[in-house]
């Protein structure tokens, strides 16, 4: 049995004018950079966008027990080039993914997966600590996810309308 699945997202983070971190005083280059990131001045908004995402996968039956899934995801970013700075990595990101499942028994499922991600930004423009920020930047993430799923669906005998389920749709 195989199964295909497409999902778009999409994030209204043009609702945010700016992000506050409440942090220690510390030590004044820091205190820079939480401010570049968070804080803006009167009239002076970060200029977020909503983004949007596309994700494409699959899933396999291998077995009665084993299960292949692969996938590719795409993130536009959020961040304009004018309020981009190294610390927060917004970027377009493109990724794969792929992973094999096993039930384990018949109410429980384990999963390995694996996600490729990376993300390039090109930027040109002067940084907030006074320097210049122009260049490629380019994140690359590596993520193993180990899952289990514990099966609660018909855990118990259910009672409709004083009869036990033996499968059937609810008495309404």
């Amino acid at each position: 049995k195989s199964i295909v699945e497409f999902d778009f997202g999409y994030t209204r983070w043009g609702v945010h004018d700016r992000v506050h971190f409440n942090n220690d005083p510390s030590d004044a280059l820091n205190d820079i950079i939480f401010n570049a990131i968070g804080k803006t001045s009167p009239g002076n908004d970060k200029g977020y966008r909503d983004s949007f995402s596309l994700h494409l996968g699959g899933k396999y039956d291998l077995t009665d027990k084993m299960t292949l899934m692969a996938g590719t995801l795409f993130y536009t970013k959020a961040v304009p080039d004018f309020h981009y700075t190294p610390a927060v990595a917004d970027s377009n990101r493109y990724g794969i993914s792929g992973g094999i499942g096993y039930r384990l028994h018949e109410r429980l499922n384990g999963d390995l997966s694996y996600i490729f991600l990376i993300g390039k930004n090109n930027v040109d423009r002067e940084a907030v600590l006074g320097t210049n920020l122009d260049g490629r930047y380019t994140s690359v993430y590596n993520e193993f996810v180990l899952n289990a799923t514990f099966l609660w669906e018909d855990l118990f005998q259910r009672k409709y309308a004083g009869k036990i389920d033996d499968g059937a749709k609810p008495i309404i």
